[in-house]
Formats: C-alpha cells, structure tokens, sequence
C-alpha cells in the first residue's frame, strides 16, 4: 500500500516546476557534495580550533543528514529507481545522524564506524552495481561513484586507527569532492 502512494505522488508531481530534471538534481547533489568535502578539508586544517564550536562541529553531519533527506525526496519524485535513492537516502541520513553523535560525545568512535562503514559499502554497491546501468556516460558515473563509496569505507578504517591524523582526515575530505566531481562531471 505505501509503494502505491509513493509511486502516484511521483506521478502526480511529474513536470511541475519545482521538480528538478535528473541531470539538474545529480548537480544539486554535486554542488553539496563539494561544499562538504571542501568543508572536511577546512576542518582538517583548522585542527582542534574547529571543534571549539558546536555549530561547526555539527556542520558535516548536518550536511550529510540534509543530502540523504534529498535523496529521500528524489525517491518520492523520481518513478525510475524509487528505492535504490530511497535506501541510499537512508543510509547517509543514518551514517550522518551517528557522525553527530560521535563528534557532540554521545557515541564512540567504533560504534559509529559499525554504521558509517556498511552504510558507505551497501551505499557503493547500489550505486555501482545495481544502479550502474544506462548510457556508458551514466554506467561509468555510476561505477566510479560505487567505487569512490568503497574507497571511502575503506578510508575509515584505515582512519579508525588513527582518527586524529592529518593525512587520513584530508583523504577522506578529498574523497567526498572528489565524489562531488564525479556527480557534475559525468552526471550519472
């Protein structure tokens, strides 16, 4: 029953204004992407001044929470491939929920991992492989997104040993732009 609400919303709201073509929501998307890992490296850089502020603390996870409630969104306006952005959108919203209660000390750091990592690996396979079809263009954009998803969980561990390095925190920033990149390069 809900499938049959969600798939006549999607239908109902087809060609009004406010509903972004696919091209125009993966750079929307893009755009985010960017601002955040750039963001990742600002913070890298500003060291333990960044975490004075609670605000600034939020500002990553927040945007992480914001970019999984859009693709939550684009499942209810997007007909094709409903669930595989609803179950992504799910993911990055939980992975960016957990990243905020770890950095205000709510969570611990391994707790947080055993959500980040699979949600950034079932996030990389859905894109990669099961969304991963289409126009070579699209199908290559796809498939570097999942693999970027993979290095990214893969970045995380190699972080979690140590968490507080320099080199591992901007590889993970550089990681997230570059996934941004991908989005407005090849607008998957």
């Amino acid at each position: 029953m809900n499938g049959i609400v969600v798939l006549h919303v999607g239908k109902a709201i087809q060609g009004y204004w406010f509903v972004p073509k696919p091209t125009e929501s993966h750079h929307w998307f893009g755009a985010g992407f960017l601002f955040v890992g750039t963001l990742l490296v600002v913070e890298c850089l500003a060291g333990n001044v960044w975490h004075r502020n609670k605000i600034r603390q939020a500002i990553w996870p927040a945007m992480a929470m914001f970019m999984g409630e859009g693709l939550i969104i684009v499942s209810f306006l997007d007909p094709k491939d409903r669930y595989i952005h609803l179950t992504v959108g799910l993911l990055v919203l939980a992975a960016g929920w957990v990243e905020l209660r770890y950095r205000f000390g709510d969570m611990a750091r391994s707790t947080v991992d055993w959500v980040i990592i699979p949600a950034l690996l079932s996030s990389g396979f859905e894109m990669g492989v099961v969304h991963g079809a289409g126009a070579p263009i699209t199908m290559y954009g796809h498939r570097i997104m999942g693999l970027t998803a993979a290095v990214m969980a893969g970045t995380r561990v190699f972080q979690a040993r140590q968490p507080t390095s320099f080199a591992r925190s901007v590889m993970m920033g550089s990681l997230v732009v570059m996934l941004g990149l991908i989005l407005l390069i090849f607008e998957p």
